[in-house]
């Protein structure tokens, strides 16, 4: 139960940080623009958590937890 909410907290966060970021240099941005700033901010910020996935675990990953987050969050900024 702890592990899961702890997940959400830290994806949260990064959907935080990746909408800043992101709204900082557009404000209409698209899926794969989305995609790559968030790929950045981990490599950047969390390299080792985003070195565990390869690049079929990580898109499906990526789709299913943080895609429709960060849309959704892009939308009430």
């Amino acid at each position: 139960m702890y592990l899961i909410l702890i997940v959400f907290i830290f994806l949260k966060g990064i959907i935080k940080e990746v909408v800043k970021m992101v709204f900082e240099t557009q404000v209409y941005a698209d899926k794969d623009e989305l995609r790559v700033a968030v790929e950045a901010y981990l490599n950047g910020n969390h390299a080792e958590y985003f070195s565990s996935f390869d690049r079929t675990s990580w898109l499906p990953f990526y789709e299913k937890n943080i895609s429709s987050e960060v849309s959704i969050f892009l939308v009430f900024v």
